[in-house]
């Protein structure tokens, strides 16, 4: 059974190389925002002491200002802060820091609220535990080091290139929504089950005989074309 590196020994023992004491918070390090790169935008930069305004469904990428040095017997679990959670904020990519592992960390943050959310550098935005354990050595197999450089480098391009400004292109509920969608879905299953809409068909198409072979009814469409085309220029 591992246990918990809390307190002051997070630093001590190097698990955070440029670690700040004000931001161990009983048993966890809350991570700070170093680098914020918004989907979408080329060479996007945002300035220390600026926010950050994150609109609604849209991402960003954000890097960690400080830098990690797991050895063979720690690992690092990291969550996003609850306060950033309530208000409508999710990281896409959560969870394990590895043994060994040497550098900064990043994540995709979307904002699934209905407001705007402001961030900005030196935000606290991920609680990280370390868990000690049993040396891993012999299970490790693949470098994944990264220096901050290579790191900023290569979320730049994909915060460009990979992520559109609205990551969540969620439809507008609204009625022209629901009016589209029942029109798919009735197209849809006539399409798909033609046999069962054969009646309903059958009934629709009588019912249109029956207006068009009423004189008072087709005088009622004459007049209505009449006054389309008097109030409506392009009839």
């Amino acid at each position: 059974m591992g246990r918990l590196i809390v307190g002051k020994s997070i630093l001590s023992q190097k698990l955070i190389k440029n670690g700040l004491e004000k931001q161990i918070k009983n048993s966890t390090y809350d991570l700070t925002i170093g680098e914020i790169f918004p989907a979408g935008e080329k060479k996007k930069t945002v300035k220390e002491g600026d926010f950050y305004y994150l609109k609604p469904r849209q991402a960003v990428l954000v890097l960690s200002k400080e830098e990690f040095g797991l050895p063979s017997t720690v690992t690092g679990i990291a969550t996003l802060r609850t306060t950033l959670t309530k208000k409508g904020l999710l990281a896409l990519n959560v969870g394990i820091v590895d043994p060994f592992f040497n550098g900064p960390i990043s994540t995709t943050l979307i904002n699934f609220s209905e407001r705007e959310v402001p961030i900005h550098l030196g935000m606290p935005f991920f609680r990280v535990v370390f868990m000690e354990h049993d040396d891993v050595s012999e299970h490790h197999k693949v470098n994944e080091d990264k220096s901050y450089r290579v790191y900023r480098e290569e979320i730049e391009v994909d915060a460009y290139r990979d992520f559109p400004q609205n990551f969540m292109n969620l439809p507008k509920f609204d009625n022209q929504f629901y009016a589209r969608t029942a029109l798919k879905m009735i197209k849809g299953l006539s399409w798909k089950y033609w046999y069962f809409s054969i009646p309903f068909w059958l009934f629709v198409l009588s019912l249109l005989g029956y207006i068009f072979s009423n004189e008072q009814y087709i005088e009622y469409l004459s007049s209505g074309l009449k006054w389309l085309k008097l109030t409506v220029p392009f009839f």
